[in-house]
């Protein structure tokens, strides 16, 4: 029977662990009947970090033309694996999962075994918002008490385990990562069938780390600050092994408990989907008050800190310093005013977005705005009208936004968890202050609830021309940002 295993994640579930090991074993495995491929481009370019990060499937599922290029030159076998986080969301977001899964049958696999580690929720928030800081992937770093309010990963898990039922070929296996962390080569070979994968493991037992305490409020400070160079000021951080414990500070109790308030019907039924010894746990994590909080770094390591900013070490004659939470943020503040160099720092002042959403329209207010920039002219000095990917020279930014007004109104198949973390995820470009512009009354409750941090207006369509109201519109919003 042709097989196909699917190795998919989470993110910060050892998955880079396993990856390598797979890597280093691609010819035990061949031995034992599973191709795990990668194509001589791959294996022969320096920089492809397959064994590391990336696994083998990264890009397979993104699309159709993707799907086919890589099933179409992988060599013949009768089982092969692929393992990459991303096919998760890939297979999650396909519009039509049947694309997929019609182009296997036609390879001729009757058997797709996925993998999935999934982890207890408060560990795998902590985890996944300081690997956003770590990897430098946006030019804000929400605080951890907001990063929560925009996350929704156990309402995917429940989705994709319904999803996937549907689909005869598919057998399904989740393993809580919280509960099998020191067993992940166990769990692979069992989900394989097969009785070992060694003897070639990873020299290192933790691969991809994570940040340390210390390590986050220095990034976020030097991030706050303007500081331009995250990611390199990662690199160097990372090539330290700290000497004591990694501690981890979780949000208020009420705050996790509002988490497992909204999503306890969808963890209960994931729950009822997975073998108990490897359900989501919903215990609160204990919180500790900032000023309450003691951090340690090696002296070392942020003597290592002080070279990379230009600036004097400290004096101190302890390998292990410690820290007050305030009183290291305040240490790496001194640092950037030590500085000699600023000059590449980022512009860190408050910006404002404004999300004017209308329904769909030949001819509507897209369409206006974009053949009309006129209108945006006396508004040069502090509006920009943008595509929210882009970067432009004005704090505040103004976007047209039709598929949020018709997912709303119109009763779309859209998760609203969905639509609050897109928006949330605007903040981290910046935007300390978000307005929605709401086309029709009342309001909606997905976009109430998410007062005060992004504030929802009531702006009624009006019998005049586009022009008319945009001009209304746009003198409305000058006024907000002036005050």
């Amino acid at each position: 029977m042709k097989t196909l295993y699917l190795h998919i994640g989470h993110s910060k579930t050892g998955s880079s662990w396993l990856q390598q090991l797979l890597f280093i074993n691609r010819k035990n495995l061949m031995e034992q009947g599973i191709q795990y491929w990668f194509s001589e481009p791959e294996l022969n370019d320096p920089d492809y970090p397959t064994n590391i990060h990336w696994g083998n499937g990264k890009y397979v599922f993104s699309s159709p033309e993707q799907l086919e290029a890589y099933f179409n030159a992988l060599p013949e076998a009768t089982t092969s694996l692929l393992s990459a986080e991303e096919i998760f969301y890939d297979l999650m977001f396909w519009r039509r999962i049947d694309f997929p899964i019609n182009f296997l049958r036609s390879k001729g696999y009757q058997r797709i075994r996925i993998l999935l580690f999934i982890r207890n929720p408060m560990e795998q928030l902590y985890s996944n918002w300081a690997e956003e800081l770590k990897n430098d992937w946006f030019p804000y770093h929400r605080p951890l008490d907001e990063y929560i309010t925009g996350q929704f990963k156990p309402a995917l898990v429940a989705e994709f385990i319904q999803k996937m039922s549907a689909i005869p070929e598919i057998e399904l296996t989740i393993r809580n990562y919280s509960n099998c962390a020191k067993r992940l080569d166990q769990e692979l070979c069992r989900w394989l069938d097969i009785p070992h994968i060694s003897p070639a493991k990873p020299d290192k037992k933790i691969i991809n780390r994570s940040l340390t305490h210390s390590e986050i409020l220095i990034l976020r400070t030097l991030k706050a600050a303007g500081y331009p160079d995250i990611w390199p000021m990662t690199e160097l951080m990372m090539s330290f092994s700290p000497t004591y414990p990694i501690q981890k500070f979780y949000p208020k109790q009420s705050i996790q408990q509002a988490f497992f308030d909204r999503f306890q019907k969808t963890i209960e039924y994931a729950n009822s989907c997975i073998p108990a010894a490897h359900t989501y746990a919903t215990d609160i994590k204990e919180y500790v008050d900032p000023e309450q909080r003691e951090v340690r770094i090696d002296k070392t390591e942020l003597d290592a800190i002080c070279q990379k900013l230009s600036v004097a070490t400290i004096q101190h004659d302890e390998s292990l310093l410690q820290y007050s939470e305030a009183g290291l943020i305040e240490q790496i503040q001194q640092f950037v005013r030590e500085m000699p160099d600023k000059s590449a720092f980022r512009n860190t002042e408050p910006r404002t977005l404004f999300i004017y959403t209308h329904r769909s329209q030949p001819g509507g207010v897209s369409a206006a705005v974009f053949e009309c920039p006129e209108l945006f002219a006396p508004y040069s000095d502090i509006l920009t009208l943008m595509p929210v990917s882009k970067q432009h020279h004005t704090n505040t930014h103004f976007v047209i936004c039709t598929r949020l007004t018709q997912n709303l109104l119109d009763s779309r198949e859209t998760d609203p968890l969905k639509i609050q973390s897109d928006l949330f995820h605007m903040r981290n470009f910046g935007y300390s202050r978000i307005y929605v512009c709401w086309p029709e009354s009342p309001i909606p409750d997905v976009l109430a609830a998410l007062a005060p941090t992004i504030q929802t207006v009531y702006c009624p369509p009006r019998k005049k021309s586009i022009s008319d109201l945009l001009k209304k519109l746009l003198s409305f919003l000058s006024q907000k940002i002036r005050a």
